[in-house]
């Protein structure tokens, strides 16, 4: 089970949204991906199709480019925690493991 939700929402920057997914995937913690697409152009879609071969990522679609991205993908989330992330972003290896293991040695944080 998912540990970890990492909230992307995305607009019209496929290259760069597939190499931010790759960097995600590749951690080593029990996450999920949460993807949400403003409305892009359709290569963008592209990247989403291959993206959705993996079973930890879900993904959602507007038909237009809104403000509140992230307050929707924070209502989408069931993990205990939850990461905001951006299309155009990679995460470094063991940086989600990192973070996790500091939180859960100190739950008053």
């Amino acid at each position: 089970m998912a540990l970890v939700s990492v909230l992307i929402p995305t607009y019209n920057r496929p290259k760069w949204l597939a190499e931010s997914l790759v960097s995600v995937l590749q951690q080593d913690c029990p996450l999920e991906v949460l993807i949400l697409d403003n409305g892009s152009e359709p290569e963008t879609e592209k990247v989403l199709e291959m993206a959705r071969r993996d079973p930890r990522v879900k993904t959602w679609r507007r038909d237009e480019n809104d403000l509140d991205a992230y307050s929707f993908l924070l209502s989408q989330v069931t993990t205990k925690y939850a990461v905001l992330f951006t299309d155009d972003d990679k995460m470094l290896p063991g940086n989600l493991s990192s973070k996790v293991n500091f939180l859960e040695a100190h739950p008053n944080v």
